[in-house]
């Protein structure tokens, strides 16, 4: 929710923010520091396909709406006084690691915005609106954010003190929002373990992918609709000695952090909503199945052109693949079954070789019921 705060700001405009990426988290602090100093936050509602296909790259499927939002942006009517487009860096860890960066799509932003809507940007810039584009680095804390804010507001005419006071709304609004989702995804498991039969899918993913209507292909629903509880994944606590170390990525950590808490929780699995091209992806996604181990859990690929069947067809087969993990492990708690399998295998006699049955009998390699296969 945003504050408008205009009791103790005078109306001095209309701010827009893009609605992609990681303003999807941070929006509480960005709409509350501006609203205190009495803008208007204003954002679209939907993508505008007209500026998906400007993009002038092949960009991840959160990197297209982005051109779309922001297009749609530029089109509103009356236009905003001011356009807020920061270049992010990287996000805050709970144990401080400073190896948070984002994407190089996310950080990159403004800049392969600004250039496929040059033409766009310059006949609002003729009318008298603004773009600001400060570097946000939050990798020491949420705190960090102060310097390029307080910066920003004084670029648009505001006093140091009044930005100063403003930020601090802004940040206690950021920590009061944070804090509150802790606390539905703490509530949330305790009322999961009040009944052991009942399972949760905690869903990994970035905000901007996984948690947003306009991305995410209807999965969270899918999943909830079939009486599953559905859990994001920064609605559960990180485990503050969990870094990986050479893990660069920001969210990487946090996704490796929640893996290790899923794969030990008996009533969690880990549904992985990621995009093609996603560079990072295409090395956590491993680190994440090894985590997993032998533990299900899915991964969905997604971008524009996504069938909406086959996502419903891999939801069914997961929750059928977790009914059977979860009565296999039932089973395994009765006593052991008094045979049990001896494998094959192979060992040499001299400068023979021969093969040992799951029997106990031993087989030359030229013996009819012996198969020889020799890998590529």
């Amino acid at each position: 929710s945003t504050a408008q705060r205009q009791d103790v700001a005078p109306h001095r405009g209309r701010i827009g923010f893009n609605r992609s990426f990681l303003v999807n988290t941070y929006y509480p602090l960005y709409a509350n520091f501006f609203a205190a100093l009495g803008f208007e936050p204003v954002i679209a509602d939907s993508p505008s396909k007209q500026g998906i296909d400007q993009r002038n790259a092949a960009f991840c499927y959160p990197a297209e709406l982005a051109h779309g939002f922001f297009h749609a942006l530029l089109s509103a009517d009356p236009a905003p006084d001011y356009i807020f487009l920061p270049h992010f860096k990287s996000i805050p860890l709970h144990d401080g690691t400073e190896s948070s960066q984002v994407c190089p799509l996310v950080q990159g932003e403004p800049f392969y915005l600004t250039a496929t809507f040059a033409r766009e940007l310059q006949a609002l810039k003729r009318r008298g609106v603004k773009v600001l584009t400060p570097l946000i680095d939050l990798s020491l804390g949420l705190a960090r954010a102060a310097q390029p804010l307080v910066a920003t507001a004084r670029q648009m005419g505001i006093d140091r003190k009044s930005a100063e006071q403003a930020f601090q709304i802004a940040l206690q609004q950021q920590k009061a929002c944070l804090a509150e989702m802790q606390a539905v995804g703490t509530q949330a498991l305790t009322d999961l373990e009040k009944d052991p039969e009942r399972i949760a899918v905690v869903l990994f993913a970035r905000p901007y992918n996984g948690f947003v209507e306009e991305a995410h292909m209807g999965i969270p629903h899918k999943l909830a609709t079939r009486g599953v509880m559905v859990i994001p994944l920064d609605f559960l606590p990180m485990d503050d000695n969990s870094a990986k170390r050479h893990m660069y990525w920001g969210m990487g950590q946090i996704i490796l952090s929640i893996a290790r808490l899923v794969k030990r929780h008996p009533q969690l699995f880990g549904t992985y909503i990621t995009n093609f091209s996603c560079g990072p992806d295409s090395f956590i996604i491993g680190y994440f199945r090894a985590i997993m181990q032998r533990k299900p859990s899915l991964t969905l690929e997604l971008d524009s052109h996504t069938a909406d069947a086959g996502l419903e067809t891999r939801i069914e087969a997961f929750l059928d693949i977790i009914a059977a993990y979860r009565q296999l492990l039932a089973q395994r708690r009765l006593p052991a079954p008094e045979h049990t399998f001896t494998p094959a295998k192979t060992l040499l006699e001299g400068k023979a070789a021969k093969v040992v049955t799951s029997n106990g009998e031993t087989l030359s390699l030229t013996d009819p019921r012996v198969t020889l296969l020799l890998p590529s």
